[in-house]
């Protein structure tokens, strides 16, 4: 779609320089002479982007007013600053006020064209970030009625209202971006911007520039510590920062400022921040040197531990049959019904890339299965990684073995690891299991102690009111 740029100069000679090197570069454009004017041609259309200039009819108080105006009637468009005689006490003001960038004029071609650019990136992505919020909500972890999921739900609704910061443990693929997201949306700040940086895939130099900004005699980068302002700053896989990014972090979570690189104004911040590392926190070895226990202390007021799906099975076919449910939003694919044997099947599958797997395999399914969208799914449509393996097909031993088996030696060893599999599918659950299986639950508990059948619970996870 081709960018509307909004342009708010009193100078028509400028206006009209602009308006054609940005129509040149494939921009369509709107012209006014004062803000007033702006908002009368933008009733109804909105813009991309605006120029506006800061010194308008010769007073810098117009300007700033008028950012004012654009910022609450248009708050997705980003406003760039503009002026002949401005200072960078001027420029860092307007920043602060929500200008996404300043120029001063006259202004090279490359330079407008460049900004504009950049500007129009950034409204283009912010427009990304709602859409895919909504598809966040969508893929939310937070689907099932176990109890160690109904504990991470509980945790976060205490959580949330509240400013502190949260540490995510969260097993790949299990949905920690979904858990941060929750508890910035279920905050006082979720009308601000939710910002996520993946820690693990910049450069110190990079993820320096992002995070902290810069600022030169000509330029002024705000960096993500400030456009997350007001909202909140979820970093990915903190424990993959560079040692060096850590130790200014960790100043700013001391001090509650921070500089530009290359400025010298301290900056205050208020921004919530969320961090998540796919790591267990037994298992962050602080002495290793490669991530700061001071560091995870600040961070960690409030540790949430996701569990896998593994250690909630229960939760794998209400996840399973949610991916369905939404097939066309989520796939673009029509919604099929799976047999029972199916889902039988990946309840009892291991799962190690977690809630992003079962999305995976259920979108692989519909693509690759045939018949009408009225038919159900049936086990001959299994995916190669699931019907590959150990767990659900029978080792060569164990096949030698049941054949050197009586008939009723086979029976018993088959009730035995049918109902070890059972046990194991509802997490140790017996009333879930004798439901399922058809049997009553005290003639369930009988079998399993004639069959030798161990029943492992899992450890039960104390809810928030315990903690």
């Amino acid at each position: 779609m081709q960018p509307k740029i909004l342009i708010i100069d009193d100078e028509p000679e400028i206006r009209r320089l602009m308006s054609e090197i940005l129509e040149d570069d494939g921009c369509s454009t709107i012209c006014a002479g004062d803000v007033v004017e702006a908002l009368r041609l933008t009733e109804t259309q909105t813009p991309t982007m605006a120029f506006l200039d800061l010194w308008l009819h010769e007073d810098v108080s117009g300007g700033l007013k008028g950012l004012e105006c654009l910022r609450e009637r248009f708050p997705d468009a980003p406003v760039v600053m503009i002026s002949g005689h401005g200072t960078i006490e001027i420029a860092l003001d307007a920043i602060r006020k929500g200008a996404f960038d300043f120029i001063e004029k006259p202004f090279a071609t490359e330079r407008l064209l460049s900004t504009a650019r950049c500007a129009c990136e950034m409204a283009r992505l912010k427009k990304e970030n709602t859409h895919l919020r909504y598809k966040k909500r969508l893929e939310t972890c937070l689907i099932g009625s176990s109890s160690a999921l109904n504990n991470v739900q509980k945790l976060i609704d205490k959580v949330a209202p509240t400013n502190s910061r949260v540490f995510i443990h969260s097993p790949i693929g299990a949905g920690g971006e979904s858990i941060a997201l929750a508890i910035h949306e279920k905050s006082s700040r979720q009308k601000a911007s939710f910002i996520t940086v993946n820690c693990s895939v910049m450069n110190s130099e990079r993820l320096d520039k992002d995070l902290f900004g810069e600022e030169s005699a000509s330029v002024v980068h705000m960096g993500l510590l400030e456009q997350a302002a007001g909202g909140t700053l979820f970093l990915e896989d903190i424990t993959d920062m560079p040692i060096d990014i850590q130790a200014k972090l960790l100043r700013v979570l001391q001090n509650g400022a921070f500089t530009r690189i290359g400025g010298t104004h301290s900056i205050s911040t208020d921004v919530r921040i969320i961090s998540s590392t796919s790591m267990r926190q037994k298992d962050l070895h602080f002495e290793s040197g490669g991530f700061r226990q001071d560091l995870y202390y600040r961070l960690s007021i409030v540790p949430i531990d996701i569990p896998p799906l593994t250690e909630r099975r229960e939760d794998i076919v209400p996840l399973i049959q949610h991916f369905l449910t939404h097939a066309e939003a989520c796939f673009g694919l029509a919604s099929r019904r799976l047999s029972d044997e199916l889902l039988s099947v990946l309840q009892a599958y291991h799962w190690p890339g977690n809630m992003r797997q079962v999305r995976n395999v259920v979108e692989w399914i519909l693509i690759m299965a045939s018949g009408s969208s009225t038919e159900e799914i049936g086990l001959n449509f299994l995916p190669p990684e699931i019907s590959h393996s150990a767990e659900i097909t029978m080792p060569a031993a164990h096949a030698a073995k049941l054949i050197s088996l009586s008939l009723k030696d086979a029976r018993s060893l088959f009730e035995h690891d049918y109902l070890m599999a059972q046990v194991e599918r509802f997490s140790g659950n017996i009333s879930q299991t004798a439901e399922f299986i058809g049997m009553e639950r005290s003639a369930l508990h009988r079998k399993l102690k004639n069959l030798h059948v161990a029943v492992r619970r899992k450890e039960e996870r104390k809810t928030p009111e315990q903690m």
